[in-house]
């Protein structure tokens, strides 16, 4: 008999402002129903309130928006495919995508996820926009170990980032980047999607500089597609390319000079744009760079005097785990 996917594990909630969790595991079994239990007890948080029972499969009224959903599954072929067959072809391929971008920093989502590596996402479902994800567990048979993050908002910051456990900043940043301020990146060259550039996710108006000294030698080409843009011969010889812009900045014309770190604009979500974001390329003579091999890097840490609270996250959102 072929083996089916089940779902069932715990149905908490977290009560405070409006905050649902939903922890449903899927277990691969021969047939039939499984229920396995949770813990009884769980820490007090500020915005905690009693576990409610068990309830499977989810209600067919429609997707829960707002709540928070504990998802964990075992990898089989791809990892939309693997989602997907999870929680359904109407959320299933956008989780699968915004899973990927915290993945992407561990491994290659598309080559190195092997069967039965154990995922575990606690994720939310936004009316109108993608999914959000607030945390991620990754056993990797490839990497022979076990790599964990999650969401949280340093202090005095404008967005929320990814950490893991030791503070670590998850996503490596651009020396030099040509955006300080954006919430994520959204793309990669290495994420087997065959985009050609680095997405930013920001918002519209966030400044644009140039990571390069250089001359203007493109500017608002195929702004059907590309929207506002500008493309920067580098004195290095490269073409440094910025699509999907608000605005260009003032002088910001074909044959000026520009300097490093000059204004180029701001960002937008024009031309084939489904959100607000930059896309930046560089090519040498035709040929694609990857920004992440171009540029230096680095990832930035948490200050200790925050561990705490990324700890804390931490240890709520594990609450939601299926027992090992």
């Amino acid at each position: 008999m072929r083996d089916t996917l089940v779902s069932i594990l715990a149905h908490r909630r977290l009560q405070g402002i409006g905050s649902t969790v939903l922890g449903i595991g899927l277990v691969l079994a021969g047939c039939g129903e499984q229920k396995v239990e949770r813990p009884d007890a769980a820490p007090v948080f500020p915005d905690a309130a009693p576990i409610a029972e068990v309830v499977a499969p989810v209600p067919a009224a429609g997707p829960a928006y707002g709540v928070q959903t504990y998802l964990a599954v075992g990898v089989r072929g791809s990892l939309e495919a693997t989602i997907t067959s999870s929680v359904g072809v109407e959320f299933g391929p956008a989780l699968s995508q915004v899973v990927a971008r915290q993945l992407v920093w561990w491994l290659n989502p598309s080559r190195d996820l092997l069967p039965n590596d154990e995922l575990e996402v606690v994720y939310e479902l936004v009316k109108d926009e993608e999914p959000l994800v607030h945390s991620v567990w990754l056993d990797s048979k490839k990497l022979k170990k076990s790599l964990s993050a999650v969401r949280f908002r340093p202090q005095g910051t404008e967005f929320d980032r990814f950490f893991e456990p030791d503070g670590a900043e998850l996503e490596e940043r651009l020396v030099g980047s040509p955006i300080e301020g954006y919430e994520q990146i959204t793309s990669l060259l290495r994420d087997g999607r065959g985009h050609k550039g680095v997405d930013f996710k920001t918002p519209v108006g966030t400044p644009i500089v140039s990571p390069f000294a250089g001359t203007i030698v493109r500017k608002n080409w195929s702004v059907r597609a590309n929207g506002d843009c500008v493309d920067v011969l580098t004195d290095q010889g490269m073409n440094a390319i910025f699509l999907h812009m608000n605005e260009v900045a003032k002088g910001i014309e074909v044959g000026a000079k520009v300097t490093k770190g000059q204004a180029l604009g701001k960002t937008g979500n024009t031309g084939h744009s489904t959100a607000p974001h930059l896309h930046y390329q560089l090519e040498k003579q035709k040929k694609v760079l990857d920004p992440f091999n171009v540029h230096q890097t680095e990832r930035r840490h948490l200050p200790k005097e925050q561990q705490a609270g990324l700890t804390a996250s931490f240890e709520r959102f594990s609450r939601l785990r299926k027992p090992k």
